[in-house]
């Protein structure tokens, strides 16, 4: 039996091998994935390149994910360019892949800086700020620091059809309050690296987004990087707003994972562990090995999510958040969630 969620069961002409009595499956949209660094072995901090980009494009597909935003941390300014020049060559090439490159960085706060290098992060730079201008038609979004860049910038960024996002933050309540009020209307994977209120007295940056609830909010739900309780908190707040991601590195996809024990982001060695998740020497968690199927079925067995609820911050809310047309890829998951069959609409006009 062959059951549609958030999706038309005609776009699958023949379904004839899911119409068994004794079995049950999810024909679902393919899934949206708004923050990955890298993946399958591909670092996208080495170099972001259009034959790096067409490889993740390819090994996510199989993944279930057929859109995605790539994403650059803080780095150095030629760097940042190359990337952007790349990116928009990819667009131009793949139309509907990606609605652009994720800026995370580097006007984000030293103190909530992660795995971020520190010397690259920039208080307001005019070079910087005018590239980014330059560019805005390419930027599907920039994560920053509401202290870091200030109302009037945030203001400009905005006039300039720029989203915001807030992230790598230690701001108070009322900065982020601020935040929005300039027009940001997203946030980067909710709890890291971002300030929350230490004894509940104190709201801060965590405490204003769920308050607000409208807030298109990342959630990177692996159980490593937040208590999956926690999640389920986040989505009973934000709903339609709370998007699944999964902050992938180039770890994420690997079928062995002792086949990539370790490998390089950020300047560091980062090691890859199925139970501590993916850090450096020190400990400081560096984006995720998860992959967006594995974190689906997280939402559901861990945190109490149904399979639509699941599919919609896999798949609706992200697109939504970034005004991204859906690129009419479709799949079908057995019992266990596992991708059965992927496919582009077949449905005739």
């Amino acid at each position: 039996m062959l059951r549609e969620i958030c999706c038309d069961i005609n776009v699958l002409s023949d379904t004839s091998d899911f119409e068994s009595e004794d079995e049950v499956f999810f024909l679902v949209p393919a899934m949206f994935d708004i923050q990955v660094n890298g993946y399958n072995k591909i670092s996208l901090d080495d170099e972001l390149t259009v034959d790096a980009l067409e490889k993740m494009t390819e090994d996510m597909y199989r993944d279930g994910v057929s859109q995605f935003v790539p994403t650059i941390i803080t780095c150095d300014y030629q760097k940042m360019v190359t990337a952007l020049i790349n990116t928009k060559e990819f667009m131009s090439k793949h139309p509907n892949i990606i609605p652009g490159l994720h800026l995370e960085g580097p006007f984000i706060s030293p103190a909530k800086r992660g795995i971020h290098p520190i010397e690259h992060i920039a208080k307001i730079d005019t070079r910087v700020v005018d590239t980014i201008f330059e560019n805005a038609d390419i930027i599907a979004y920039m994560t920053v620091d509401p202290v870091t860049v200030g109302e009037d910038l945030m203001r400009k960024f905005r006039s300039r059809g720029i989203r915001l996002s807030i992230g790598h933050t230690n701001c108070d309540y009322q900065d982020a309050k601020r935040f929005f009020a300039c027009g940001g209307n997203m946030a980067t994977h909710l709890f890291n690296a971002m300030s929350k209120s230490p004894n509940g007295r104190n709201p801060k940056a965590v405490e204003a987004i769920l308050e607000n609830g409208e807030i298109y909010t990342s959630v990177i739900c692996d159980g490593i990087h937040v208590d999956y309780s926690m999640v389920n908190i986040a989505w009973r707040l934000l709903h339609k707003y709370f998007i699944l991601t999964t902050d992938a590195l180039a770890s994420s996809g690997v079928k062995n994972p002792e086949e990539f024990a370790q490998f390089n982001f950020a300047g560091k060695l980062i090691y890859n562990d199925p139970i501590l998740g993916c850090t450096d020497s020190v400990g400081t968690l560096a984006g995720s090995r998860l992959t967006m199927l594995q974190g689906l079925k997280n939402l559901i067995n861990n945190c109490g999510l149904t399979l639509p609820e699941a599919i919609r911050a896999a798949s609706i809310a992200p697109r939504k958040a970034l005004n991204m047309e859906h690129n009419n890829v479709y799949m079908v998951l057995d019992a266990d969630l596992n991708i059965r069959k992927i496919f582009i609409n077949q449905k005739k006009n």
